[in-house]
């Protein structure tokens, strides 16, 4: 489906300010002009017409340490400019995107990726970007032609439902900056908080850690969208290890997200955690091995997040229920009772923090340009949907 934190520094441009800085986007221009220029070359190119043509641009800038028993091990900083691009060709019901079905099969990727220049030259962007286009050109029409083949020579599919749907044409500006803060001091946090571990010989590793990226993100299409995103990810954790006298391998870690380096947890949060994976550790180390159980059994807090996103958050996708070699639990459900009537899910990008705590989930526009929409996945207990606008 046509798809994903929240900035340190945002600037979101109304429509006289999106023109201008639009117009001083050097990788904003570079993909308007190469795409017009492309898909009004390529469209017709073969006798199968190309009839959508996308670019999408991710420019991660990250920085990362991390701190290895009471000592740093590493330190990077980064940046790259990744470029996918969706090529599809004959039309939305039908296109190269489809599922090839059968024995030794093998189905194209939807996009093709590649990295463009990180310098703000227009040309070399362009270049980069017309090279790669040629390429996955090639490569998508490569794909159609093996999907009519099997089309042809496959039972009809109980699915119906189109490879692609059209979409309003979205325009929309925002930047996210780095976020500023103290390297030094975040390194000698990271060395303190991993030398707590040193008076515990059955640790053999202990190490802690510290991210921040800033993403910005440029879409351009051929149904008109020209769309900028920009998402800070902010992470620190530790980890540590250890294992039993007769060689299983153990481990206990902790992770913190948040949209700021200076919001995330102070050291007393971080150590209380520290003090209890250590204990949890120590009596892993000697624990009885326990014997597979079936049975009732609740579970709490991150356990209960991980198993609600693995049993359900996947398992209503939507290409998933469209894949014939995905797991289609609810794929013939929709409008039926699927669990407990009280139960009633939804799924709403537009949410940038719960109860105070950010929410990494949550975006303003898809990887299609398509603007978030709460889609109700759940309505009492009964499936009710499963795609908020584009499906696969």
């Amino acid at each position: 489906m046509r798809k994903l934190f929240l900035m340190c520094v945002l600037q979101v441009l109304a429509a006289p300010a999106f023109a201008a800085a639009v117009q001083t986007d050097t990788v904003m221009n570079a993909l308007t002009k190469e795409l017009d220029r492309s898909f009004g070359v390529l469209k017709t190119a073969e006798k199968t017409p190309l009839y959508f043509l996308g670019y999408e641009v991710i420019d991660t800038n990250q920085y990362s340490v991390s701190s290895f028993m009471g000592a740093i091990d590493s330190e990077n900083e980064s940046q790259r400019r990744r470029l996918d691009i969706d090529a599809r060709f004959n039309d939305y019901n039908l296109d190269n995107t489809h599922q090839v079905k059968g024995d030794n099969s093998y189905n194209y990727p939807t996009n093709y990726t590649q990295y463009i220049p990180l310098d703000e030259d227009e040309n070399a962007i362009r270049s980069r970007v017309w090279e790669y286009t040629d390429a996955a050109f090639k490569r998508s029409y490569e794909a159609f032609t093996k999907v009519k083949m099997n089309k042809a020579i496959t039972a009809s599919e109980e699915d119906p439902s189109p490879d692609f749907s059209t979409a309003p044409a979205a325009a929309f500006y925002e930047t996210a900056d780095m976020p500023s803060f103290d390297k030094a001091a975040w390194k000698a946090r990271l060395d303190r908080l991993t030398a707590k571990f040193l008076p515990y010989p059955f640790i053999y590793q202990g190490s802690a850690w510290m991210r921040v990226s800033a993403d910005n993100r440029w879409i351009v299409n051929s149904e008109g969208t020209r769309v900028k995103t920009g998402n800070v990810y902010v992470t620190m954790g530790y980890n540590i290890s250890s294992r039993t006298d007769d060689g299983m391998e153990l481990s206990r870690s902790m992770q913190y997200n948040d949209v700021s380096p200076d919001r995330l947890p102070s050291d007393e949060v971080v150590l209380k955690d520290i003090e209890r994976s250590i204990t949890e550790l120590k009596a892993l180390k000697t624990a009885p091995l326990v014997d597979p159980f079936s049975g009732p059994a609740i579970l709490n807090a991150r356990p209960a997040g991980v198993y609600f996103h693995e049993i359900i958050g996947h398992r209503l996708e939507g290409h998933r229920q469209k894949l014939e070699d995905s797991g289609q639990t609810f794929a013939k459900k929709l409008n039926q009772k699927i669990t407990a009537d009280f139960i009633t899910v939804y799924d709403d990008p537009n949410l940038k923090a719960f109860n105070g705590i950010p929410l990494r989930g949550h975006y303003t526009y898809d990887d299609e340009g398509v603007k978030a929409q709460r889609v109700d996945l759940i309505q009492n207990s009964t499936a009710f949907t499963w795609t908020a606008a584009r499906t696969k």
